[in-house]
């Protein structure tokens, strides 16, 4: 028995090293991008903003609206409320801007998928930018998305996003986890195998949107809307899908302040796994899960057999490396310093976390998001 398990973490050891080495590979390969400084948008863009129950989130998005600097006459803002019950409503449809239209669902839709498609309806311009209203960016970040569309072949962007918030361990540890994601999101995107993006921060042309025939509208998972649009591009063309690697296209985004909150959203991402048609992203998802439970089961059944144990250390070492490896580049990149005593205790949290995250996306489960509750399978 003993030899067997030592065999299995050994093998998935090793399966994951390979694909970590794919990751760095993947971060490292792809180009940074900048803007000239001579240089001027021609193309219309469209920023469309879905939102619910965000008043006391506002003030960062509002603030960035104002300095972003893009052509007004090429520029649309659309702000598209999702049946909100404060009053952001209102405070968005006070402020004064050029370009800003607030609009509101209608009737029985409902949803962020909803009110996305309700924006993409909507919009006039060739470039089509998604965020959240939580989120803010850097005055050159609809600059350094339409540089890259007019300048490549890019039909969508994946662009990099960075939780910033209280110095908390549980904001901390969604920063250390955000970072791990991007890399990830970066190499598979590098690759064209894992069709991972995020919808704070997204762009598609709009003629390659209605080639896709359109946003997603899979009624049967209630998120997943990001990742389904790259998955219908990656399946559709590959050579149209890039990440936008460049500092001043990071938005940032403001972390969940309870533990509830947090596992609430990781359990609507999770959900979504058995829904993908590009079977890499499952596989890559159940390695990461098997080399964690390899890990917590080596440590507990090591208390009843040293060599296990031993395994066990070992395999947590290796992952360790790899992972400090990819965060630490991740990391320069957003300006973050890492630190090695907070990524040994979150190390030591991670498969906990990971696992109850995995074993619940497999049950039907009701779950809150923004004071509804969503019935996921």
């Amino acid at each position: 028995m003993v030899t067997g398990w030592i065999v299995l973490v050994a093998l998935v050891a090793v399966l994951y090293s390979l694909l970590m080495v794919l990751v760095i590979q993947g971060w490292n390969k792809t180009r940074k991008s900048g803007i000239p400084s001579n240089y001027f948008p021609v193309t219309s863009l469209s920023l469309i903003i879905p939102f619910r129950n965000e008043s006391h989130r506002l003030q960062p998005l509002i603030a960035s609206l104002d300095a972003v600097q893009y052509p007004r006459d090429l520029l649309e803002i659309i702000c598209v409320d999702d049946h909100s019950e404060d009053d952001t409503f209102q405070k968005l449809s006070r402020h004064v801007h050029p370009c800003l239209q607030v609009i509101q669902l209608k009737g029985g839709t409902n949803g962020k998928k909803a009110a996305l498609r309700l924006g993409v309806k909507q919009a006039k311009g060739d470039i089509l930018v998604f965020t959240d209203a939580d989120c803010q960016f850097d005055n050159q970040w609809l600059m350094q998305i339409a540089y890259e569309m007019e300048t490549s072949q890019a039909g969508i962007l994946a662009g990099p996003v960075h939780i910033k918030g209280p110095r908390s361990f549980l904001a901390k540890f969604q920063e250390l986890d955000f970072l791990g994601m991007q890399g990830v999101t970066v190499a598979g995107l590098w690759f064209k195998k894992l069709p991972f993006a995020n919808g704070a921060n997204l762009a598609i042309k709009k003629s390659f949107l209605e080639q896709l025939g359109g946003y997603p509208d899979d009624k049967s998972t209630r998120s997943g809307d990001d990742v389904f649009l790259m998955e219908k591009a990656l399946l559709k063309d590959p050579s149209s899908v890039a990440f936008l690697k460049s500092k001043k296209a990071i938005v940032k985004t403001s972390p969940y302040l309870s533990w509830e909150a947090f596992f609430q959203q990781r359990l609507r991402w999770a959900s979504k796994t058995d829904a993908y048609e590009m079977q890499e992203m499952v596989y890559a998802q159940g390695l990461v899960f098997a080399f964690n439970l390899v890990i917590l089961a080596s440590l507990l059944l090591g208390i009843f057999h040293l060599h296990i144990l031993i395994i066990g250390l070992i395999a947590f070492l290796i992952k360790s490396f790899w992972d400090i490896i990819l965060l630490r580049k991740t990391a320069a990149f957003f300006n973050v310093r890492f630190s090695f005593p907070f990524f040994l205790i979150a190390a030591l949290f991670y498969p906990f976390y990971f696992l109850v995250v995995g074993a619940m996306s497999f049950q039907k489960e009701q779950i809150e998001w923004k004071g509804r509750r969503l019935l996921f399978y």
